[in-house]
């Protein structure tokens, strides 16, 4: 649970900050990632604009096998910690690298998800 509670203190720094900008790092078994996206609130609901996730290190990520298994699980550690900050919804908006190598490069990624705290 260390990296829930770290999770939730970034939301709340985002949320509490001026800059609005929510900043996470993370191990993977493929090395470190970083996570910064711009934090919006509006009627019980937490959107994270522009999500970038990227390694730490500057090289190229591969998001597949363990190290992809590791970012859905951050996924879901973010949604659990906006419930328990007391929001109903979560959005997640990002676009995949447009030199990417995933199937759809360029695409626009929304997940919005209803939670409950």
């Amino acid at each position: 649970m260390t990296h829930e509670n770290d999770l939730a203190k970034a939301i709340s720094a985002a949320i509490e900050g001026s800059s609005g900008l929510f900043e996470y790092s993370f191990s993977t078994p493929a090395g470190a990632i970083d996570c910064l996206a711009e934090v919006k609130i509006s009627d019980g609901c937490i959107e994270f604009h522009d999500l970038c996730i990227y390694p730490a290190d500057g090289s190229t990520l591969i998001a597949r096998g363990a190290a992809g298994n590791a970012i859905r699980e951050q996924v879901k550690s973010l949604l659990h910690c906006a419930a328990a900050l007391g929001y109903a919804e979560v959005t997640i908006m990002g676009k995949r690298v447009p030199s990417g190598s995933s199937a759809k490069p360029g695409k626009v990624v929304a997940i919005n998800r209803k939670v409950k705290p």
